[in-house]
């Protein structure tokens, strides 16, 4: 429950279910309480962060009465990082050797945790498929996808990244282009890109 402090005492102001979603627990709900407010997620046993913070799929921001969607979400990653200047590459667009995408923390057209299927477009070498999101507000900011080694404990060497939607000039201009985004690991010390929470995208 939420509770908040006022003259004459603590007042409930709601009461969230938490836990397993359905018969067969296909997601769950679950309450984080983050610097910027308190937001409600939905959560699924296979979709992670690496960096073991939560991962806010389907999440909604309570604002002082009720919970509603949020186009924005916290990336919970510290301003001060270091910070790595991505290079122009003009190889031709190729899957990843080694790399895998296992996980997105949204897809279009999906209502909930339990319809997310692994995230094909991101490592299919083709630039005519796309992740994209698609509320009106959003730019794509505290979304995530995580990326895992085919086999054993491979290192990740490069993350390459082609932005927009280069199907033609037009969707170019059309689709959104991060600004910058932020990549965790589970493993500190190592250039293990596995997580890519976007942050503050911009056209």
């Amino acid at each position: 429950m939420i509770l908040r402090a006022d003259a004459s005492g603590w007042r409930e102001l709601v009461r969230v279910p938490v836990g397993g979603v359905g018969l067969d627990h296909d997601y769950g709900i679950e309450v984080d309480a983050a610097p910027d407010g308190i937001y409600r997620y939905q959560t699924r046993s296979d979709i992670r962060r690496c960096d073991g913070k939560p991962a806010y799929l389907f999440a909604e921001k309570f604002d002082g009465a009720r919970f509603r969607r949020t186009s924005a979400l916290p990336s919970s990653v510290p301003e001060a990082v270091p910070v790595l200047a991505a290079r122009l590459d003009s190889a031709r667009v190729a899957p990843p050797l080694v790399y895998q995408a296992h996980a997105a923390s949204y897809e279009v057209g999906v209502g909930d945790a339990g319809g997310l299927v692994i995230p094909r477009e991101l490592d299919d070498g083709r630039a005519d498929t796309v992740w994209r999101e698609e509320l009106a507000a959003s730019a794509g900011e505290g979304q995530f996808f995580t990326f895992e080694p085919r086999a054993g404990r491979a290192a990740a060497r490069q993350l390459r990244i082609v932005p927009g939607n280069p199907a033609s000039s037009a969707t170019m201009k059309r689709f959104n282009r991060p600004r910058r985004i932020a990549v965790v690991t589970s493993r500190r010390g190592r250039p293990t890109p596995s997580i890519c929470p976007s942050r503050s995208p911009a056209a």
